[in-house]
């Protein structure tokens, strides 16, 4: 009887410590869980905000990347136009030269 009642003593002191041992780290581990919750909420608003950022920057740099191709396309039609004009005045340039040979 008395090893039975050394046991149960032994036992409910186990108990006690590990209920005491819960009680008083639950706190510290409850708020330092939360405070990795919100440490995690920020960082995804920052990549939210980073995220949108870059979505607008994309924007952007298409909308410049066309107007480029745009002003490439007006060059290639001023320098064609250029050459055709150039073209033609050579042509009277010689033609003149010709006449003037006679």
């Amino acid at each position: 009887m008395l090893n039975q009642t050394s046991t149960e003593a032994l036992l409910s002191a186990t108990y006690v410590d590990n209920y005491l041992d819960c009680v008083e780290n639950l706190p510290n581990d409850l708020q330092r869980h939360l405070s990795r919750m919100r440490e995690l909420d920020v960082t995804y608003r920052e990549e939210r905000r980073r995220t949108r950022a870059a979505v607008r920057l994309q924007a952007v740099l298409v909308a410049a990347q066309e107007i480029g191709d745009e002003k490439l396309q007006v060059v290639q039609i001023l320098q064609d136009l250029i050459d055709n004009k150039q073209r033609s005045l050579d042509g009277d340039h010689k033609k003149l030269c010709e006449f003037q040979d006679f």
